[in-house]
């Protein structure tokens, strides 16, 4: 009968400490993602695949999801998350984006992240972003 007694106590207690560790987890990670949100936000896209266009001397770069399928949709002229028509301004598919051009802006339009990089002697980065803000 002792023994069943100290079981049941200790079964209890543990317990216990299994509903408040779980409670002190909940709060630590409500915290730290309320605090740490543009880092997670950053890391999760960083797994988004890309893709880019160019125009001129500027690259266009789009991360999401649907990167690919948002790239074609660009180029073919047809409907896309810009509402701009890209064939108006020769836009043709990049193999190799310029990732060494200077990053002339950033935005996110409809849930993508979208970056333009151009050669700092050019004005073309900076039309396409004047393009994309007022859209």
């Amino acid at each position: 009968m002792r023994h069943s007694l100290r079981q049941r106590i200790w079964n209890s207690n543990l317990t216990g400490f299994f509903i408040i560790g779980g409670i002190l987890l909940f709060m630590l990670c409500a915290c730290s993602s309320s605090l740490y949100s543009r880092q997670l936000g950053l890391f999760f896209r960083s797994l988004a695949p890309s893709c880019s266009i160019g125009v001129d001397t500027a690259t266009v770069t789009v991360q999401a999801w649907s990167a690919n399928r948002d790239c074609q949709e660009m180029l073919s002229g047809h409907g896309n998350f810009t509402e701009i028509d890209w064939t108006r301004y020769e836009a043709d598919q990049v193999s190799a984006p310029n990732m060494t051009g200077a990053v002339v802006c950033e935005m996110d339009i409809a849930g993508r992240h979208v970056t333009i990089r151009d050669s700092p002697a050019s004005n073309a980065g900076a039309d396409l972003c004047y393009l994309l803000r007022h859209a």
